[in-house]
């Protein structure tokens, strides 16, 4: 499994191209201000040993009706099941031959009814009781190659709402990409001209975009935040996982991220529409990437920020570690208290890598 990430469209479909030629698979990400993508090639053959990841379902028999297939849970018991779940039996009389069969593919009906097809049609009639037991079958899914799958994308929808970005910037990062190569740079901060160029390289036949999406996307290309990191970070992570181990359905196969309802609006004094260039330039610092989206007064802001912070334990030192990349109460002024009650225990040496042996009984604040 090869992961790609903040690589140039030209080293992206070098490495596919390799990754393909050697039934390899790719995993492509990148993050961009307030906008991120995630894009999968498992191969045209990819296993999955369990979709769902869920346990399997076990549930009474009531009925079942050999002829049609149909089959009746217990009266206020729901299966559970989805159309093309597999199924077996056990425990029913009737039916001979219905006990241990291999797993039946089903059809649901309704919440307590399904359809197992002419498997039973010729055994003898049902007579009382039995269970079901859900299988988990392995499938097969197919991915199209990186350079295919750019022209005929398929898309995860990440919020209904926005039903339509996931195209529109899907054009938007192939016109980012665009911009770069003939440039040598991301678009400028704030800068109207950059906007100008970049819509000159969103590919032709592309459906018209709003034109204020165009520009927040232009306007934080040159952005780089930690939280928004963090998120595709973790998505990607959990996809090489399913990648590697067969477990789950991986995505399928583009995923376009954005956060803009995290830019902030006329009701705060750090209106991002009201954004000059002169206030995203860079300063040679760690933030600048994050005062490219926000604005120098809004990081500046955050540096005299003084928080309270209950909990240090694995998600408290997740967040504290954002809170400092991110420059929260950093500067002059800026204070963040912790406090956590509670003692490091032997069970935390299983599921976190903060702590040794030796840290059991010591308070969790200290770390």
């Amino acid at each position: 499994l090869v992961v790609l990430t903040d690589a140039p469209r030209s080293v992206q479909r070098q490495v596919s191209g390799w990754t393909r030629a050697h039934s390899r698979q790719i995993l492509i990400a990148d993050a961009r201000g307030v906008f991120s993508y995630i894009f999968n090639d498992f191969g045209d053959q990819f296993r999955i040993d369990d979709a769902t990841g869920e346990q399997v379902r076990e549930f009474f028999i009531e009925h079942i009706d050999g002829v049609t297939g149909e089959v009746t849970t217990l009266e206020n018991v729901f299966h559970g099941l989805e159309d093309g779940d597999y199924v077996t039996f056990s425990e029913v009389k009737g039916l001979d031959g219905i006990n241990g069969c291999e797993p039946l593919k089903i059809t649901v009906k309704n919440a307590s009814k399904f359809n197992i097809g002419n498997f039973a049609a010729t055994f003898p009639a049902f007579v009382e009781g039995g269970r079901c037991r859900q299988v988990k079958v392995p499938i097969t899914i197919s991915h199209l190659p990186f350079e295919k799958s750019i022209a005929e994308p398929e898309f995860c929808i990440w919020d209904y709402a926005k039903f339509e970005y996931p195209a529109q910037l899907h054009a938007l990062w192939t016109a980012l990409y665009a911009f770069e190569e003939k440039h040598g740079r991301s678009p400028a901060p704030r800068s109207l001209t950059d906007v100008a160029l970049l819509k000159e390289q969103i590919p032709d036949g592309t459906d018209e975009i709003p034109s204020k999406l165009v520009e927040m996307f232009s306007f934080s290309a040159s952005g780089n935040l930690v939280t928004v990191s963090s998120v595709v970070g973790g998505i990607a992570a959990q996809e090489a996982m399913k990648g590697v181990t067969h477990h789950m359905a991986p995505l399928k196969q583009w995923l376009h991220l954005d956060h803009v309802e995290a830019l902030p609006g006329d009701w705060t004094a750090f209106d991002n529409a009201k954004l000059a260039e002169t206030d995203c330039q860079p300063r040679q610092s760690r933030y600048d990437g994050q005062a490219a989206v926000f604005g120098w007064p809004f990081q500046e802001c955050l540096f005299k920020q003084r928080w309270f912070v209950v909990g240090a334990g694995a998600i408290g030192c997740e967040l504290l570690k954002n809170l400092a990349m991110m420059g929260v109460a950093c500067g002059e002024g800026g204070l963040i208290k912790i406090t956590d009650m509670d003692q490091i225990e032997i069970s935390n040496l299983n599921r976190q890598f903060l702590f040794r042996r030796r840290d059991v009984g010591v308070s969790t604040f200290f770390f």
